[in-house]
């Protein structure tokens, strides 16, 4: 199967999973908040949140393992493998442990940190400590996730996690019709990631590619020395600061607002993530091949990569944002009811800030797959540093706004900034990555977008008519405008990866 083909089967199936995942997630959500409220949902979430906002205590060896195990499909070097990929294990399993540690740890005085009610406090002690547990075999699937997306074997993974995904549903469906505790949710949620793991683990024992792997047991000092542990530290470094940008986001709120603000965040945030999970999808596909392509030293196909792939990222991408905007009320109001209203503008602004994001997401991720780390760390070390201060001192002063003002402001910086190192490392032009055919799409996606909240839908609003039948109107008056927008510019742009 050509390198292309394969790309596209795994980015389609990665597309498959996730809005498999997103529309039980739009449909479980409102029945949890219905069976436990605010407080305990924001709970669950702080609870959960903390392995998300731990994960970088893999010590970058999730990455580390992929790249090296993308480069031995290109070099078949055993020893290389071995080495690198012994030494990533082990990082990660150390990381687990110590993550499940300061779980348990924050179990022991969530009263006192959070402001929870006394009534619940015993449940959240006891929410945290199935946590604590969940994180360290959330760690250990970094590895069989890693070495599974490494060799590539995406689609094949995609199709059991479809599994887990339903499955998942289920457990939800059934705590609601049953009206069991939070407890007994989590702990199914555990077990169902349990089921995710022994699915990866019968996909890696039919690696052939994978039997010449020996776990190698080395000395300190020779593992401090290796290519793996020096890739794996720099990743590290960039995941700390990075986690302070993009995960610690419920920290934040929960220190200065109350617990519920969580709840709320997560609701006006969804859209973002909706998005952000479209790029990350397309990533983990090309992620590996970033990683052979520079074994082979084709860095011509890098270089297309870039250029094409950003391009591409925005032709798709900006009306979907431009919709999401338009309709952002509607679809919140829809979803959970109107009790969000006085926050949706600061969703609208954290969808925004993902029009930044396009622009050097793909120069992000061949830097990291190529091994060029040390630029990306000095760009996070800076940005990460002004998110977190202004997150801090805006969420006293603005609340739930304060966290979105932070990293929006991340991504219009890091524009300028990934942008100075295009011609030094990829040998690409300015003029040829910020195409005019591209310039002149986003700025008519702009004021068509801007035309519509200034008078189309004022005038659809003013139509005696159904809200629904309206809403219908109006969604698909704006879908084939911005549509047929986006396919005849597909056409004009020169995507050719690979």
């Amino acid at each position: 199967m050509s390198r292309l083909k394969k790309v596209k089967i795994n980015t389609l199936s990665n597309y498959g999973v996730y809005f498999l995942k997103t529309a039980i997630s739009i449909i479980t959500i409102p029945l949890l908040l219905e069976q436990y409220g605010d407080e305990l949902y924001g709970i669950y979430l702080l609870s959960f949140g903390f392995v998300t906002t731990l994960s970088f205590l893999n010590f970058g060896a999730g990455k580390s393992i992929l790249r090296y195990v993308g480069e031995y499909s290109s070099d078949n070097n055993v020893e290389k493998l071995n080495k690198n990929l012994s030494i990533s294990i082990y990082l990660i399993v150390l990381g687990g442990v110590i993550v499940a540690l300061l779980i348990f740890s924050i179990s022991m005085l969530a009263p006192i940190i959070f402001q929870i009610s006394q009534k619940n406090e015993i449940l959240a002690r006891h929410i945290l400590m199935i946590t604590a547990i969940y994180a360290l075999v959330t760690f250990v699937q970094l590895i069989t996730q890693n070495i599974i997306f490494g060799f590539q074997k995406i689609f094949k993974r995609n199709l059991f996690q479809s599994i887990v995904i339903v499955n998942q549903l289920m457990i939800t469906i059934v705590v609601y019709e049953n009206n069991l505790s939070l407890y007994i949710y989590v702990l199914l949620i555990f077990f169902n990631l349990l089921i995710s793991v022994l699915f990866d683990a019968s996909i890696i024992y039919r690696l052939t590619d994978l039997r010449k792997f020996r776990f190698m047991k080395m000395k300190t000092v020779e593992m401090r020395t290796s290519e793996a542990f020096y890739y794996a530290k720099n990743l590290f470094l960039i995941s700390v600061v990075g986690t302070l940008s993009q995960n610690a986001d419920k920290f934040i709120l929960s220190l200065f607002l109350d617990i519920k603000y969580i709840t709320v965040y997560a609701i006006i945030s969804k859209p973002y993530a909706v998005v952000k999970s479209i790029y990350a999808n397309i990533f983990s596909a090309i992620q590996p091949l970033i990683a052979q392509l520079k074994a082979g030293n084709e860095q011509k196909k890098i270089k297309t990569i870039i250029i094409d792939g950003t391009h591409y990222l925005l032709v798709i991408i900006t009306p979907l944002i431009s919709i999401i905007l338009i309709f952002f009320n509607d679809l919140i109001y829809l979803w959970v009811g109107d009790g969000y209203s006085n926050f949706i503008v600061w969703g609208q602004i954290l969808v925004v800030s993902l029009l930044f994001r396009t622009f050097f997401s793909l120069i992000f991720q061949a830097l990291m797959f190529s091994g060029k780390i040390r630029f990306i760390r000095k760009v996070e070390y800076s940005t990460t540093f002004l998110n977190f201060a202004v997150s801090i001192f805006a969420t006293y002063y603005l609340g739930v706004g304060g966290v979105v003002i932070g990293t929006f402001l991340q991504f219009f910086i890091n524009v300028f900034l990934f942008s100075t190192v295009l011609k030094k490392e990829f040998n690409i032009d300015s003029k040829e990555f910020y195409d005019r055919t591209i310039i002149r799409y986003l700025i008519l996606i702009c004021l068509l977008t801007v035309a519509d909240f200034i008078w189309v839908k004022d005038w659809f609003s003013h139509l005696k008519i159904d809200y629904f039948l309206m809403l219908a109107i109006h969604g698909l008056s704006v879908s084939i405008v911005l549509v047929t927008i986006m396919f005849y510019n597909l056409k004009r742009v020169n995507i050719k990866i690979l």
